[in-house]
Formats: C-alpha cells, structure tokens, sequence
C-alpha cells in the first residue's frame, strides 16, 4: 500500500494532474486510509472520538485515562493540573490524521515514546520526522524520580507536540 499511495502520488506529479486526476486523487485518498488502518501494531492508531478540535483536562490522576485518541483534527491533552502519585503512570495518546499537544507538568519525570508514520514527533527539545519517525526521550532526573510519567504518542499522518 505505500508503494500503491506513492505511486499515485509520482503519477500526479509527472502527468501535472492532467491524465485521470479525479480517479488519481480518489485512489490516494482511499489507499492513504486503508494504509491508517493496515498499520503494524507498533503504529496502530486507536480512535474513540472523530472530527475536529478535542480538548482533553483531567483535573485529578483519577480522572487519568490511560488512552487517549482521536481520528480527524487537533487534540490537546493537558496534564498539568494532574496530582501524579508516587511512581510511574502510563498515557497512551494517538491521533490518525491531525495534530496533537500533551502538555505535561513541569515538576514530575518523563519518558517519551513517540512515532509517526507520516509526519512529525517532537518531544523536550528533540524532533523526529518523515517517513516512520521514531523519538525516545527522557528528562535526566527520570530514573532517580519518584513520580514519573510514562508516555507513548503515536500519529499517522501528522504531528505531535509534547510541551513542558
């Protein structure tokens, strides 16, 4: 399939869109969302809520969900007002196609997974981008740290922020 969606793409651009553009256009639309869909594991984008802007606030580690994800548009998830207990608490966060923002407190310890399939990672001052970006980060203080945060983003097509 990305070959498919690739050369689809090499089609548009050397015909200049002239030969079969609407049949091209739609064909990539369609492979780019079986691709979303056919993704390994490691990629594989879980989706509870649809279109547009989401904005995600717990107020307390209770009200913690250990995934968040969403299909079409922005999510922000903003974990500042988090209590983290002692130890290590795990996020899971995964958009398909759009932009997502975790904002983390600045005062708990952070490991960061992130990837993307199609476009960008960036994470405490570091960035990853293109095709399969892959960034591993953790603030210094993490292994002595009694409070941490372990946090896994993941993107099909598009990017990821993660903000102190």
């Amino acid at each position: 399939m990305p070959a498919g969606l690739i050369a689809v793409g090499v089609l548009l651009i050397v015909t200049g869109g002239r030969v079969a553009r609407g049949g091209l256009v739609g064909l990539g639309v369609v492979l780019a969302i079986l691709l979303g869909t056919a993704l390994p594991a490691h990629h594989m984008v879980q989706v509870d809520s649809g279109f547009g802007d989401r904005l995600e606030r717990p107020e307390s580690a209770a009200a913690l969900r250990p995934t968040y994800s969403h299909a079409f548009g922005s999510m922000t998830i903003d974990l500042r007002s988090v209590e983290f207990p002692e130890g290590t608490s795990r996020v899971e966060a995964s958009t398909s196609f759009g932009s997502m923002v975790v904002i983390l407190p600045p005062d708990v310890a952070v490991r960061v997974h992130g990837e993307a399939a199609f476009g960008s990672v960036q994470a405490l001052m570091r960035e990853a981008s293109g095709l399969g970006s892959t960034l591993d980060v953790r603030t210094d203080d993490y292994d002595r740290a009694t409070r941490r945060i372990d946090l896994d983003v993941s993107t099909a097509f598009g990017s990821t922020e993660v903000q102190r």
